[in-house]
């Protein structure tokens, strides 16, 4: 995220959220730095991570592990994680 209009957030909602035809009950996301502290939480799917903290403070660049839990209308729960390499 540098401001050019270009990979500005992580997280496309539309292809998780689209992959379950928007029948999403429940969604979390959380963004871990390497010592495993949570940087970033957002309970929408709507919201995207930006490279900020809570407080919207520029996180350093690096990588960072994400963890993505959904429940859908028919309470059945998905978990995606992974990790997401943050530059400017």
């Amino acid at each position: 995220p540098n401001g050019d209009g270009n990979n500005e957030y992580f997280f496309d909602a539309n292809t998780v959220a689209g992959g379950y035809n928007l029948d999403v009950q429940s969604f979390r996301i959380t963004i871990f730095n390497r010592w495993g502290q949570a940087v970033y939480e957002a309970d929408s799917w709507t919201k995207y991570w930006d490279g900020t903290d809570q407080d919207g403070n520029k996180v350093p660049e690096g990588v960072y592990v994400y963890k993505i839990e959904v429940t859908t209308k028919n309470s059945k729960k998905h978990l995606f994680n992974g990790t997401v390499t943050l530059l400017r």
